[in-house]
C-alpha cells in the first residue's frame, strides 16, 4: 500500500470541514436501536438515551447513533436511515443503509452506506484480526500474526493481498485511516461495501492487548457529503478508541 499523499486525510478534512468543533459546540443527536441476529437467534432491540456529540448544530442534525444488542458498540451514520446488526463466534457487524437490509445477512451495496465490523482475537475471528495486521500493522502486530500462522490452518495466499489503490495515513501506531478510490478494489470493498463511483473512506483499529482484536469501519456517503462524511468518520474514531463513552 502506498502512504496518502495527493488524497487529504481523515484528520485534515476534519480540520477544513468542522471548524466549529474547537469552539465546543455540544449537540444531541437521536439513539436508534437497531434489530439484530446473533448466531441466527434474534436479539432485543436496545433502547438508550441520546448521544452528545461537538458538532455544529446543522450536521448534528443530520447524524443518529446506531446501536445493536449483536454489536458490542454502535455506530454514528446518517439519520433516517436503516441498520441491522449480526454476530458469530469470529465476532459482529453493524451496517447502516438508505433502504431496507436483509435479515440473512449484509448484501454488496454500491450505494452510500457506513458498516462496522468487530473482530474477537480470541475467538475464530483471530484470523481476520490477523490477516488485516499483517497488511497494516506487521511490526506491532508480529508476534500475533506468527501465533495464527503456525496454526497453519490458512492457505499462504490469504496473507498476501496487495491492495495498491489504496492510500493509508496512520493517526498512531494501532489506527489507520484508509481511503479506497472510487471503482477500485481494497480495503474498502472487503466489507459489504462494492465498488462504485464514489470513493470510500475508513479507520481500522487494533486491539493489541488481552485476546487482541480489531474494529474497521466504512464509510461511502458520496462526493455530495464530505462534510458529513468527515464528522461521522470523526465521531466514530472517538468510539472506536473509547475516549467518549459510546
Amino acid at each position: 500500500m502506498r502512504a496518502l499523499s495527493t488524497s487529504l486525510s481523515i484528520a485534515m478534512i476534519v480540520a477544513v470541514s468542522l471548524g466549529t468543533n474547537t469552539r465546543g459546540q455540544r449537540e444531541t443527536v437521536p439513539f436508534v436501536g437497531c434489530p439484530g441476529n446473533v448466531q441466527g437467534e434474534t436479539t432485543e432491540v436496545p433502547h438508550g438515551k441520546p448521544q452528545v456529540v461537538i458538532v455544529d448544530a446543522a450536521t448534528a442534525g443530520q447524524i443518529a447513533f446506531y446501536e445493536s444488542g449483536a454489536t458490542p458498540s454502535g455506530v454514528f451514520a446518517p439519520r433516517g436511515w436503516q441498520c441491522r446488526g449480526w454476530a458469530g463466534s469470529a465476532g459482529g457487524s453493524l451496517l447502516i443503509t438508505p433502504g431496507p437490509i436483509d435479515s440473512t445477512g449484509p448484501a454488496a451495496t454500491t450505494g452510500p452506506a457506513v458498516e462496522i465490523e468487530f473482530m474477537d482475537g480470541g475467538t475464530s475471528g483471530r484470523f481476520g484480526v490477523a490477516m488485516y495486521a499483517s497488511r497494516l500493522f506487521p511490526k506491532v502486530a508480529a508476534e500475533y500474526i506468527q501465533a495464527v500462522k503456525s496454526e497453519s490452518i490458512l492457505a499462504d495466499s490469504e496473507w498476501h493481498r496487495p491492495r495498491a489503490s489504496d492510500s493509508v495515513r496512520y493517526a498512531d501506531s494501532v489506527t489507520v485511516e484508509f481511503t479506497t478510490p472510487a471503482s477500485k478494489t481494497g480495503i474498502g470493498t472487503e466489507s459489504g461495501l462494492s465498488p462504485s463511483r464514489d470513493a470510500i473512506r475508513g479507520i481500522a483499529v487494533l486491539e493489541n492487548y488481552g485476546d487482541w482484536g480489531m474494529q474497521i469501519l466504512w464509510v461511502r456517503l458520496g462526493a455530495n457529503r464530505t462534510h458529513l462524511e468527515a464528522a461521522i468518520l470523526r465521531l466514530n474514531e472517538q468510539c472506536m478508541h473509547g475516549t467518549r463513552g459510546c
